[in-house]
């Protein structure tokens, strides 16, 4: 029974522990390769990538006309 009293309240300790301004369960829930999935979902799904890809061709092209 103490052993189970002690394990609950380390487990409440370290859910609420605060590490650097972060709340440490919110640390464990980062998943870096998802938001990043996401993200470049989002890029393509929005026409962001054709923006960029015409951006970089018509850029290319003033470059050579009036460029050095």
């Amino acid at each position: 029974m103490l052993t189970a009293s002690l394990q609950d309240f380390s487990h409440h300790v370290t859910e609420n522990l605060t590490f650097f301004a972060q709340n440490y369960g919110e640390i464990q829930k980062i998943d870096i390769i998802q938001d990043f999935q996401k993200a470049f979902q989002n890029f393509i799904k929005s026409g962001q990538a054709w923006a960029l890809g015409i951006g970089l061709v018509l850029g290319w092209v003033l470059h050579s006309f009036i460029g050095s």
